[in-house]
């Protein structure tokens, strides 16, 4: 545990030793995280029934973790409370306080993301940001976009069920939102939206993606925008700005390929035939 008497700090270390931090002790180490839940793994994909518990151990070998700093979001949920209230449990028999919750309920299909952030009695900060995949297979297909000066590519072209990735290479905060809305819970929202998991925008170098529904009928087309760089169409055309277009289309088929008429021997359509030695 930690001991504070006036600008001195006192607390037990993983190796049993007790130690004394004065107000001028260095301490420039934020806390950090281990036992991520859930274990993503390389893919980030598993099955949602899989999903009982998330969180992570903290710990801080500097000045000690301050848990009433603490604080745990997965998607738009705010879940400091019910994290705090693990908090208040204390420290394992290593000096490690876990925070997490137990999962109430099913998550929908989709990516999800997890952040926690923790703060050490020197004001350090410590931030986890974990992506993960509910609904969907590690073989699902998955295809790329680059979000610069536009997106990249622009168009595209996908069957149902292809997770549509866009990682952010502007150097600047970005997001993802579709130009039409649909009424969900009495709610008018986005078909899709990066805002859920990221409230104040993609970072630079970070990547959301969404899973293009299993159902959607070929000929469907997305519209969608960047709402700090970008401003919505009316949802069958184009906006302006950063813009782009998902369109749900039969997979692209090689074309077959068809032996010139009358066959390799020659005739009418075919190649002529060699000449005759000596000529």
């Amino acid at each position: 545990g930690i001991a504070i008497e006036g600008d001195d700090l006192y607390f037990a270390g993983t190796d049993g030793i007790v130690y004394h931090l004065s107000a001028g002790a260095p301490d420039i180490e934020p806390p950090t995280f281990t036992d991520v839940q859930p274990k993503t793994g390389d893919k980030g994909f598993f099955d949602g029934k899989e999903l009982t518990k998330i969180g992570a151990i903290i710990e801080d070998e500097g000045s000690g973790l301050l848990p009433a700093k603490v604080t745990m979001r997965l998607d738009a949920q705010d879940l400091t409370k019910d994290a705090q209230a693990y908090l208040a449990q204390g420290a394992n028999e290593f000096g490690h306080y876990y925070v997490g919750v137990g999962q109430q309920k099913s998550l929908d299909p989709g990516m999800h993301r997890l952040v926690i952030t923790a703060e050490d009695f020197r004001g350090n900060v410590g931030k986890l940001g974990v992506n993960f995949f509910i609904g969907t297979a590690a073989t699902a297909e998955r295809v790329p976009v680059s979000i610069g000066g536009e997106f990249l590519p622009k168009h595209l072209k996908v069957k149902p069920g292809t997770i549509i990735s866009w990682t952010n290479d502007s150097g600047d905060t970005r997001t993802v939102v579709a130009d039409r809305a649909v009424a969900i819970d009495d709610k008018t929202v986005p078909e899709f939206t990066s805002d859920a998991q990221y409230p104040e925008g993609i970072p630079a170098g970070e990547m959301w993606a969404w899973i293009v529904p299993a159902d959607a009928e070929f000929g469907t087309k997305y519209y969608y925008h960047c709402r700090i760089k970008g401003k919505e169409g009316d949802g069958e055309s184009f906006g302006t700005g950063l813009i782009g277009l998902i369109e749900v289309a039969e997979p692209a088929k090689d074309m077959p390929v068809t032996p010139a008429a009358g066959g390799p021997g020659g005739g009418p359509g075919g190649a002529p035939p060699p000449p005759a030695p000596g000529r």
